[in-house]
């Protein structure tokens, strides 16, 4: 009989590379506020998935949740810098542009690949519990 991982381990192993590839990235990063651009726009972009998802899950009209909640947080990024642009002892950076939206791109991948395992997990264990002998 072949043994196969449950909806746990699934996802354990999605949410340790998630947060992996974040941790290595930001070690990467030069200086610690860009380091901070990770956290707040992963924060953002994972926000505004989480309420588009739950809007679509109630029968909301929400098309492709993931691509939309990604342009909402690298439209607030870019918006953010350019108001930078106005104000006094800021500056303009299309590098930090850059990380906004490396971190809504890793913070909206995680989630749509953790949902994916999740759903995964739950269909194999509805069919395995539907196969198995009563007890």
């Amino acid at each position: 009989m072949e043994q196969a991982f449950s909806g746990s381990t699934w996802r354990a192993c999605g949410s340790k590379t998630s947060y992996g590839c974040g941790v290595v990235l930001a070690l990467r990063l030069a200086t610690p506020g860009e380091r901070s651009h990770l956290v707040e726009y992963a924060i953002v972009a994972t926000l505004v998935h989480e309420a588009l998802e739950e809007r679509a899950a109630q029968g909301g009209s929400v098309p492709l949740p993931a691509v939309l909640a990604f342009s909402v947080a690298a439209a607030i990024g870019a918006l953010d810098e350019g108001i930078q642009l106005l104000v006094p002892d800021r500056v303009f950076d299309l590098v930090d542009i850059a990380f906004n939206t490396i971190a809504a791109t890793l913070a909206v991948v995680g989630g749509v690949v953790l949902r994916w395992l999740r759903r995964r997990g739950a269909a194999f264990r509805a069919r395995r519990n539907s196969s198995s002998p009563p007890r």
